[in-house]
């Protein structure tokens, strides 16, 4: 098969990538974002609450964030790098309340 042929069984693909070249001939992909805020619900450096917090929150149907846990991982002696849980801005009343009745003294 020559340089660039296609197989019968992948000719179809071709087809599809040659309609889809943007202007300098190299496939583009159309993809649309949406840009959510959120606000930061905790800031701690305990993994045991972080996790915990996450499951019930998750059992309240409210998606949460952790932020700078990789960083946190590798220098994972250090309280200089908290891990920080975040929500969604219109989630953050209900997780608060969420948050305050699981670990009150971690909430301001």
């Amino acid at each position: 098969m020559p340089f660039g042929a296609c197989s019968s069984k992948h000719k179809g693909l071709a087809q599809v990538g040659q309609a889809n070249r943007g202007r300098r001939g190299l496939p583009f992909l159309a993809v649309s974002l949406t840009v959510q805020t959120m606000k930061e619900l905790l800031r701690t450096t305990d993994i045991v609450v972080i996790s915990a917090l996450k499951a019930a929150l998750s059992a309240e149907g409210i998606e949460a964030f952790e932020f700078d846990g990789d960083i946190a991982s590798i220098y994972a002696g250090i309280d200089s790098f908290p891990r920080r849980l975040m929500v969604r801005t219109e989630d953050f009343d209900p997780a608060a309340e969420v948050a305050r009745a699981l670990c009150p003294d971690h909430v301001q």
